[in-house]
C-alpha cells in the first residue's frame, strides 16, 4: 500500500513539471529565476549562482554570444547548444571585492532563437558602516536626512520607452521619520515610487519615472519638472531634467541637423564655433552647459534659424577636456556634446 501510495505521488509530481512546461511559450527559452539576490553579503565573499534555462521549442537553440556588464561577473554555459525540450545551466561567479551598498550586475544571453538578448540580473548587498553612509550621503536635504545626489538627469526619453531614474536617500538620526514625495505639476507621463519612512542608517531609494508612452501631448524638447520631498516637517526640491523625444519621428516637422567647426585664436584663449543649422525648421537653444574650464562669453540668439551663428568660448586653463553641451528641440539629437 505505501510502495502504491509512494508511485502515485511521484507520477503525480511528473505530470505536474509536464504540465508546467506545456504552458510555457514554445518560441522563448525559459529561465528560472532571471534575478538573483545573495541578500546581505561581506566584499570577500564568493558568490555563485546557476540559472537553470530550458528550451521549450522544436528546434535546437544556439548560445551565440554572453556579456557580462562588469568584469567582476564571469561566467560558464554547460551546453552552447540546447537541444528541443532540454535544459542547461549558466554557472555565475560574482566578485564583490570593492563593491558597497547595493549592486546589480547584468548578463545579456545571445541566441540563435531571438535577435534581441536575454537578460539576467544578479544583485546582493554589502551593509555600510555609520562613517561610509556619512562619507557617501554629504548632500543634506534636511535635519538628519542626506542624499547621494543633488539633481536627477534623465536623458532622452522617447515615446515608446520607459526610463527610471533613482535618488538614495539616508537617515542618519536614531529614529524612524515618514517621508512623503511629491510632484510638482501635472505631468502625466512621470510617476515616483518612494518609502513611506526612512530607517536609521538604511539607505533607500526614491524612483523617478518617465513613460514616453504617456506623454499623449507630444510634448518634446527639455523638461524640467520638481520632485518634493518632505521629512521632519521640512522639504527640500529636487530637479529633474529630461529631453523628451516624439517617437517615431515622422509626428514631428523637426529635422534638425547641426555642423559645427572651430576656430581657435590661442593668442586670446578664445574659441569660435560655427553652427549651422541644415535642417528644414528654427532650432531652438534651451539651455547650454560647460565644462569648468570653459565659460560662454557671447552667444547672440536661442533660436537659431536656417544660417549660421557664431558661439564664443574662452578657456581659463588647458587642463583636462573642454566639454560644451547644447540642449536644442533637434527631435534626432536632442543633446550635442562639443568637445574644444
Amino acid at each position: 500500500m505505501k510502495r502504491t501510495f509512494l508511485l502515485f505521488i511521484i507520477l503525480l509530481s511528473c505530470l505536474s513539471c509536464k504540465d508546467k512546461r506545456a504552458n510555457l511559450s514554445d518560441s522563448d527559452l525559459w529561465i528560472d529565476y532571471p534575478e538573483w539576490h545573495w541578500g546581505n553579503v561581506t566584499d570577500d565573499a564568493e558568490l555563485f549562482h546557476s540559472f537553470e534555462i530550458y528550451n521549450p521549442t522544436l528546434q535546437s537553440c544556439t548560445i551565440t554570444n554572453i556579456i557580462a556588464s562588469c568584469g567582476c561577473t564571469s561566467y560558464q554555459i554547460h551546453d552552447s547548444i540546447i537541444k528541443p525540450k532540454h535544459t542547461t545551466m549558466l554557472d555565475v561567479k560574482l566578485n564583490p571585492k570593492g563593491l558597497k551598498g547595493e549592486f546589480i550586475r547584468d548578463i545579456y544571453l545571445f541566441t540563435s532563437l531571438r535577435e534581441k538578448p536575454y537578460e539576467l540580473y544578479l544583485s546582493a548587498n554589502i551593509p555600510l558602516t555609520k562613517d561610509e553612509i556619512k562619507h557617501r550621503y554629504r548632500i543634506k536635504l534636511c535635519d538628519k536626512i542626506y542624499s547621494n545626489i543633488s539633481s536627477i538627469y534623465i536623458g532622452n526619453v522617447y515615446q515608446n520607452k520607459i526610463i527610471t531614474r533613482e535618488i538614495e536617500l539616508v537617515n542618519t538620526s536614531d529614529k524612524s521619520y515618514p517621508l512623503k514625495c511629491e510632484l510638482m505639476g501635472k505631468q502625466n507621463y512621470i510617476s515616483i515610487v518612494a518609502p513611506d519612512s526612512l530607517h536609521p542608517f538604511k539607505p533607500e531609494k526614491v524612483t523617478v519615472i518617465y513613460d514616453g508612452n504617456k506623454n499623449e501631448s507630444n510634448i518634446w524638447g527639455l523638461d524640467s519638472s520638481k520632485v518634493i520631498l518632505k521629512c521632519l516637517n521640512q522639504k527640500r526640491i529636487i530637479d529633474c531634467n529630461a529631453i523628451m523625444v516624439p517617437f517615431p519621428l515622422v509626428k514631428s516637422p523637426k529635422r534638425i541637423r547641426m555642423f559645427v567647426q572651430k576656430d581657435i585664436l590661442s593668442s586670446a584663449n578664445i574659441i569660435k564655433v560655427r553652427l549651422k543649422n541644415v535642417g528644414n525648421d528654427n532650432l531652438r537653444i534651451y539651455k547650454i552647459r560647460t565644462s569648468d574650464n570653459i565659460d560662454v562669453i557671447k552667444y547672440d540668439s536661442i533660436i537659431l534659424p536656417q544660417e549660421e551663428k557664431f558661439m564664443i568660448c574662452k578657456y581659463k586653463d588647458n587642463l583636462g577636456n573642454k566639454i560644451v553641451e547644447i540642449l536644442t528641440n533637434d527631435d534626432t539629437n536632442p543633446v550635442l556634446k562639443l568637445e574644444l
